[in-house]
């Protein structure tokens, strides 16, 4: 395939997302080995600790 031989020539590969499709994608990637970086963001809205708070 002509991509893969495109992206291991490239030094570092940085992969930014959220969700389980950055799962997805970091397995198709999962060639590039050392050259791979994912940097996964989450949220919190406080649910859990919400009700505890008096007002």
């Amino acid at each position: 395939m002509h991509n893969r031989s495109i992206l291991n020539n490239l030094d570092q590969v940085v992969a930014l997302a959220g969700g389980h499709g950055l799962g997805r994608v970091m397995s198709s990637l999962a060639f590039l080995n050392c050259q791979l970086t994912g940097i996964v963001t989450t949220t919190d809205d406080g649910g859990s600790t919400r009700s505890n708070l008096p007002f």
